[in-house]
């Protein structure tokens, strides 16, 4: 897990998709597993594969969901959505970041992207 968290924040994408699937494969009982799911959607979203990307963090909401990650998987579920040009379901999404985690760096990111997503479809 260390190594493949490591190759992303290196910016080695490919590689540390390997590592996470990899890991994920190999490790279904360990305590970072829906850490390796989140970050494995990261490699996808980070390479601009949107829809692959969705799917893992869909993954993390359904197959973890008392993860610590939730709240990030939702923000960057509706990330994905406004990219994949689904505007409104983005924004709904993102709202319901917003009131389920107020006052969260989740929330003030959720807020950011829907002002400019206001700002682009006016």
């Amino acid at each position: 897990y260390q190594l493949a968290f490591e190759l992303l924040k290196d910016e080695n994408y490919e590689t540390a998709r390997v590592s996470f699937i990899k890991f994920i494969r190999l490790h279904q009982d360990s305590d970072f597993i829906d850490d390796a799911k989140y970050w494995l959607g990261e490699t996808y979203y980070a390479q601009r594969l949107f829809a692959q990307a969705l799917i893992e963090f869909e993954g993390v909401l359904t197959e973890f969901p008392n993860s610590g990650k939730i709240p990030e998987a939702l923000l960057k579920k509706g990330f994905c959505y406004f990219e994949l040009g689904r505007v409104e379901k983005s924004k709904q999404l993102l709202k319901s970041v917003v009131s389920q985690y107020p006052d969260s760096s989740v929330s003030r990111l959720a807020v950011q992207k829907l002002e400019m997503i206001d700002s682009v479809t006016k």
